[in-house]
């Protein structure tokens, strides 16, 4: 059976080594980016079934959003689910409606519980 492939995208090494283990253990094959435009680039190339997303990525506030709209815009993209990460509650909050019915994807709030996020990607995968 072939793993679901997830690429997380996120600046930082912590985070990324912590789902990378998280989605490892679970069953996953995790790709990590810390640069969203690279991964866009190879999502392009090669579709993972489910992209974790961090908002905020690298110098550039609103880089995570950015990303979700190549993503979002691209016919090869569009259908890629997307789970938007962020310890920024007042951006989701103000967003959160707004990412999950027009953008079509879910938004998890950092930090999380490992159950949560792992309950969340399995719903997503499915859906």
């Amino acid at each position: 059976m072939t793993r679901r492939v997830i690429d997380v995208i996120d600046d930082e090494l912590p985070m990324l080594e912590l789902l990378d283990a998280l989605l490892r253990d679970a069953g996953y094959e995790a790709r990590l980016w810390t640069n969203g435009y690279e991964a866009y680039v190879a999502m392009r190339k090669q579709p993972p079934d489910l992209v974790l997303l961090d908002v905020r990525i690298g110098r550039e506030e609103q880089a995570g959003w950015r990303v979700l709209s190549l993503l979002r815009r691209d016919p090869g993209t569009v259908h890629v689910p997307v789970i938007m990460v962020s310890a920024d509650q007042e951006f989701l909050r103000i967003w959160g409606g707004i990412l999950r019915t027009k953008k079509q994807c879910a938004a998890l709030e950092k930090p999380f519980q490992v159950d949560a996020l792992l309950a969340l990607v399995q719903q997503t995968l499915v859906a």
